[in-house]
C-alpha cells in the first residue's frame, strides 16, 4: 500500500503494493530489523527481495548464489523451449521437454554474504551493487522457479508494481513491522535513517488494509519498497 504514486513515478521509483491513505496516527513504527512472514516465506533482514512486473520473490541470504545459478540455467532452458516453438515443434512436446524436468541444483556451498551495519546508510556492499546488472536481462519466474526445485518457500503472491515496473527490483531487505497507533501516535518512519542505499524496505502492515506509512516523504535511498497488508497475508 502506497500513497504519492505519481511521484515516485515521476522519479522512477518502484513501489509495489495498493495505493491507500496515510497511516499517520492510525499506525505507528514497533521494530525494524525483525523476520516477517509473508505467506509461506518467512523474510530476513539482509535476505533478498527480487521483484517485477511479475512476482515478488524473496530468496535467504544464505541462498542467493545457488537460487540466482539455478535460475539462470532455467531461464536458459525455457528459452530454447520458447525457440522450439517458434519453430513448429508440438508444444505438447515441449511442454514435457525432459531436459527441463531433469534441472537440478548442482552442487553449490551456500555462501554468506556477510553482515551489514544498519548505521552506514550511504553504504552498500559490493556484491549487492552487482545485482541489479545480473538481473539486466531476466525476471522473477526463473528465479521463483528455482525456489521451487530447491525446496524454499520465497513467493508473495498478490503484490504487483504500482510504479516502475519496466524493470526488476533487487536488494537486500530491510524489515519493518507497525502497530496500531496509540496516545501519543508516536513515530511512523524513525527506521528511513538505517536503510542502506540499495536496501528494498519490507512492510508488515498489522493488517491494515487502508492505509500506509510509505509516501513521497520517504522516498529516499532505498531500492525499492514492498508492503505486505498483513503479517502471513
Amino acid at each position: 500500500m502506497s500513497r504519492d504514486i505519481d511521484r515516485s513515478r515521476n522519479v522512477g521509483y518502484p513501489v509495489y503494493g495498493v495505493t491507500m491513505i496515510s497511516a499517520r496516527n492510525r499506525l505507528v513504527q514497533l521494530d525494524s530489523g525483525s523476520p516477517l512472514q509473508v505467506r509461506d516465506a518467512t523474510v530476513n533482514q539482509d535476505d533478498y527481495v527480487i521483484a517485477d512486473r511479475c512476482e515478488v520473490v524473496f530468496v535467504p541470504a544464505e541462498r542467493i548464489v545457488e537460487a540466482l545459478e539455478l535460475g539462470e540455467r532455467i531461464d536458459r532452458r525455457q528459452a530454447l523451449m520458447v525457440r522450439d516453438v517458434r519453430s513448429s515443434k508440438p508444444i505438447a512436446e515441449v511442454m514435457h521437454d525432459k531436459k527441463f524436468d531433469s534441472i537440478r541444483q548442482e552442487t553449490t556451498a551456500p555462501v554468506s554474504v556477510g553482515s551489514r551495519q544498519p548505521s552506514n546508510r550511504n553504504q552498500a556492499r559490493d556484491e549487492d551493487r552487482e545485482l541489479p546488472a545480473l538481473f539486466a536481462h531476466s525476471d522473477t519466474p526463473a528465479v521463483s522457479d528455482a525456489l521451487d526445485k530447491l525446496g524454499i518457500s520465497g513467493q508473495a503472491l498478490n503484490i504487483m508494481p504500482l510504479a516502475n515496473y519496466e524493470s526488476v527490483t533487487v536488494g537486500p531487505a530491510f524489515t519493518v513491522r507497525y502497530v496500531p497507533a496509540s496516545n501519543p501516535p508516536g513515530s511512523v518512519g524513525d527506521f528511513i535513517d538505517d536503510v542502506a542505499i540499495g536496501d528494498v524496505v519490507v512492510i508488515d502492515n498489522c493488517g491494515r488494509t487502508d492505509c500506509t506509512v510509505w509516501g513521497d516523504i520517504v522516498v529516499a535511498d532505498a531500492n525499492g519498497v514492498v508492503i505486505v497488508p498483513r503479517d502471513g497475508a
